[in-house]
């Protein structure tokens, strides 16, 4: 059962690496507004749980083209749970996905990196 959770975080972790080398090859889009513009200079979004809301009806790639359209206007930041290291991919200017790795969950991630985002960006929304 171990091996099978592994060999599912390392096959999710190379379908988000694909995912986000396809989107940088991309023309930028621009988004169309669909809720109010966020209060918020930087926008952290746990993208496991965003999934589970959903009861993982949408997929890790449609998040990660979702969250591309949505950075279009606002500066955010994708957290996602497992992956093979705990590391950060720049997909555009104003879109960053940070896997957290096989020692920490995306919330873990979050909580580590307020304090410092704090410090660059007089809010952020979670």
């Amino acid at each position: 059962m171990r091996q099978h959770k592994v060999k599912s975080r390392a096959a999710l972790h190379l379908l988000l690496l694909r995912a986000a080398g396809a989107l940088q090859a991309v023309a930028p889009r621009k988004a169309t507004p669909v809720l109010a513009p966020p209060t918020a200079d930087l926008v952290l979004i746990d993208g496991d749980n965003v999934r589970g809301k959903t009861a993982f009806a949408v997929s890790a790639q449609s998040l990660l083209e979702q969250t591309r359209t949505f950075a279009a206007t606002q500066d955010s930041v994708l957290y996602i749970d497992h992956g093979l290291a705990a590391e950060c991919l720049a997909v555009e200017d104003n879109l960053r996905v940070v896997f957290a790795g096989t020692a920490q969950s995306a919330d873990d991630c979050i909580v580590r990196d307020v304090a410092f985002l704090l410090e660059e960006n007089p809010s952020l929304s979670v």
